[in-house]
C-alpha cells in the first residue's frame, strides 16, 4: 500500500497530484499485515479465513488455480463415471 496523504492530494490540482503520486510510488510503500473486512454481507469467505490480502495475495491465486484444476479433473471423472 502506498503512503498517500489524501488531504494534501485533495488540495493539489490534477497535474501536481499525479506527479506526487508517481513520487510516492517510487519511494514509500507501507507494509500491510492484516485488513479489517466488512462482515455485513459475508461472515466467512476464503479470503477472510486465510487472510488472503497484502503479502499473502499470491495464495489467493493459488487457491483459485487449485479449484479450477479440481473442476477440470472432475469433469472428466464424472463424465467417465456417468458413462459406465
Amino acid at each position: 500500500m502506498y503512503d498517500y496523504n489524501f488531504t494534501q492530494l485533495a488540495d493539489l490540482g490534477y497535474e501536481k497530484a499525479m506527479a506526487y503520486e508517481e513520487e510516492v510510488k517510487k519511494n514509500s510503500i507501507l507494509p500491510c499485515y492484516k485488513r479489517q473486512f466488512n462482515l455485513s454481507q459475508y461472515v466467512s469467505t476464503v479470503a477472510i479465513e486465510w487472510d488472503l490480502v497484502c503479502e499473502r495475495r499470491v495464495l489467493y491465486s493459488t487457491t483459485q488455480a487449485a479449484s479450477q484444476a479440481g473442476k477440470f479433473i472432475g469433469y472428466f471423472f464424472m463424465g467417465y463415471l456417468h458413462d459406465t
